[in-house]
């Protein structure tokens, strides 16, 4: 108040009901609520882009919670960490001489266990990225099947836990790594348009990164968690779940 009846010229006698202190009072009212505004309206549209990504995630667990088609969920994760691999150890950027099969193969190993027959067979050459993708995909099927006998009828349980704590698992890690991304855009020297544009950008990003990170963890989980441990935290997640569907 004193900084606007200063720049005003007027005395601290002047009524508070004087034309000039209430028109600047008005008009520096009018710019603090416009701000704050601005403030909730970006806060609203950030809040926008993170609800689709909850949307699509509690959708997803949904499905693995009412045992829908959870196979082929996995499966088609099992065949996306594939060819992400085959894409990022296969760079159209380089010259096809410089694939590194056996590397690639030795990778995805400590994912899905190919045997060291197969890696040998793959590693001597590359005759395409179309061939080397296919016989992937067909060895990761045996591999799969292959477990899917010895685990038996607790196979489904596995699976539908592997999936649960991959989703769940995942989704935190993307909060966190939403929440730090908030943080370093408000302390940016941008405009808040150019920030909701930078925020839908690399959250976009974060996301599919995510995904990437949560269909790998899970096809390691399918192969690698013992039996055991799967069946009794399957039981205790589904008393989990039915109490919360409760409440």
């Amino acid at each position: 108040m004193a900084s606007i009846m200063e720049r005003l010229g007027v005395d601290e006698d002047t009524p508070i009901e004087h034309p000039l202190l209430s028109g600047a009072i008005e008009n520096a009212q009018k710019r603090l609520e416009e701000w704050h505004f601005a403030q909730r309206k970006q806060v609203l549209s950030f809040d926008d882009v993170l609800h689709l990504q909850r949307n699509a995630i509690y959708t997803l667990r949904q499905r693995v919670l009412l045992e829908q088609e959870v196979s082929l969920l996995i499966t088609s994760g099992m065949h996306e960490v594939i060819d992400s691999a085959i894409e990022a150890f296969f760079s159209d950027s380089r010259p096809p001489e410089t694939w590194d099969a056996r590397a690639l193969c030795q990778h995805l190993s400590g994912i899905i266990p190919f045997t060291e027959q197969l890696i040998s067979e793959l590693g001597a050459t590359v005759p395409s990225r179309q061939a080397f993708r296919e016989r992937l995909h067909e060895a990761a099927e045996e591999a799969y099947a292959l477990r899917a006998a010895r685990v038996g009828s607790a196979f489904p349980d596995l699976e539908r836990l592997a999936m649960l704590r991959g989703i769940d698992v995942g989704w935190t890690q993307h909060l966190q790594a939403i929440e730090a991304l908030q943080s370093r855009l408000s302390q940016a020297d941008t405009s808040a348009q150019d920030s909701l544009r930078l925020y839908r950008d690399e959250a976009q990003i974060l996301f599919k990164a995510m995904q990437r990170s949560t269909q790998e963890w899970v096809t390691k989980a399918v192969f690698q968690t013992s039996t055991r441990s799967a069946s009794t935290s399957s039981r205790m997640q589904r008393r989990q779940d039915k109490y919360s569907k409760s409440i």
